[in-house]
């Protein structure tokens, strides 16, 4: 998923230049003094140490080390680490197959470690493995945070409108029609900022694409153009039809979105639930921000949730100490880690987390639908490559240009998919 220069160079996997490699940083927790020593290798540090010190804590024999490297060049920096075998023993990784040290990528290639023996695996979501897994099914990486797309709603409007959040497809469009009529924009889009496109056909996704279809594309057994993919944008495009978007979505910007959701004259947008810090900072006091997947059927129990991993945490095959760096990543995993990583981030933790944690809204949703089993990852996080992503978002924008159709959108990602 793209939303920032940061992550769109996460995913360009470009080789890394010597000057990128000189401008890592490192810092150490506190001494254990005589013991094991090992390294951790992140574009952040915070969220990292306050996790290590809990390890560090409780396992006394084991010094952690933390590096860091710029955001924005940080997936080119560990690549040219790991091949030239100076990379830490833990490293943070993105899941899927996007990038050049995305898990399934990377295991494939030999450069991340299976994780098969560590405890978390025995109880990981069967929806989280195709990001996390190897081409051989070995899990290669712990999931630390999440965040999930679905509807943020201005709920302290609709109760003022007396309308409900939709919870089946039929009352998705009676609500755009009701908040239409009441003045007011049902869902604000943002498509001058290109990546916001794809927010809408992966919320609905999520409950119209069977679950095996990741594995049935890749083995050539399916395609965008004949599968549900096609019911996705054909939905999306009967919400424009219905009026449930900003009117030109093309030349409005995402800021705009969150600005409009605010200060009332937006209901809602279909967007990231971590996106509700931002809304509510500039929201009059006491305005009540709500959180819901988005239904795609009439059946309200079908409706899935889109959820995506965010954070995660690889063994570098090639650790010189890999019993000491499994016990950091299996604490990763554990309900205390999961949540001082979440408080220090600001982000919902992709497992259970501890009771100390105070879930928002959002982290509550996301929560109860991973519980059900009822969420299903990006779908972006299991492209072989970037390009298919940026066909969707150009696709989308042509749309609602009207310079394409869906079915040249369709056959634009079947393309770029096949490379």
């Amino acid at each position: 998923m793209k939303m920032s220069t940061a992550r769109t160079a996460a995913i360009a996997g470009l080789a890394m230049a010597a000057l990128a490699l000189a401008a890592c940083s490192t810092s150490t927790g506190t001494d254990a003094g005589d013991g094991t020593t090992i390294t951790i290798v992140s574009s952040t540090s915070e969220p990292e140490q306050a996790v290590i010190d809990l390890f560090e804590r409780k396992n006394p024999e084991i010094h952690v080390k933390t590096t860091t490297a710029p955001a924005a060049t940080y997936s080119q920096v560990v690549a040219t680490q790991l091949g030239g075998g100076t990379a830490a023993d833990v490293i943070r990784a993105y899941p899927g197959n996007g990038a050049n040290i995305s898990v399934v990528q990377a295991t494939n290639k030999g450069l991340f470690a299976p994780l098969s023996d560590l405890s978390f695996t025995k109880t990981l979501p069967s929806s989280l493995k195709p990001i996390l897994e190897s081409k051989k099914g070995a899990v290669s990486a712990v999931p630390v945070t999440t965040s999930a797309i679905g509807g943020v709603y201005n709920q302290t409007l609709l109760d003022q409108l007396g309308i409900q959040v939709p919870t089946t497809w039929d009352e998705m469009l009676q609500y755009c029609a009701d908040v239409t009529a009441a003045g007011k924009i049902p869902y604000g889009l943002g498509l001058k900022d290109a990546w916001t496109g794809q927010f809408v056909p992966y919320a609905l996704a999520a409950t119209l694409l069977p679950a095996d279809f990741a594995a049935r594309q890749e083995a050539g057994k399916a395609t965008f153009a004949s599968s549900p993919w096609r019911t996705v944008f054909d939905k999306y495009m009967q919400m424009k039809d219905a009026g449930c978007f900003t009117p030109q979505p093309n030349g409005t910007s995402y800021a705009n979105v969150e600005d409009s959701i605010a200060q009332g004259d937006t209901a809602a947008s279909i967007t990231l639930s971590l996106t509700i810090a931002d809304i509510q900072k500039t929201a009059p006091s006491g305005t009540k921000l709500t959180f819901a997947p988005v239904p795609a059927t009439n059946d309200a129990s079908e409706t899935r949730l889109s959820d995506g991993v965010g954070v995660v945490f690889a063994l570098n095959a090639r650790s010189k100490h890999p019993d000491a760096a499994k016990k950091l990543l299996d604490f990763f995993a554990t309900p205390d880690a999961q949540a001082a990583y979440s408080k220090a981030a600001g982000t919902s933790p992709a497992l259970a987390a501890s009771s100390d944690f105070t879930p928002d809204a959002a982290s509550t949703t996301i929560a109860a639908y991973t519980e059900k089993n009822m969420v299903s990852a990006w779908p972006d996080q299991t492209w072989p490559n970037p390009n298919v992503q940026q066909a969707h978002f150009d696709g989308v924008q042509g749309l609602f240009a009207g310079t394409t159709t869906v079915e040249g959108v369709l056959e634009a990602m079947d393309k770029a998919y096949r490379g």
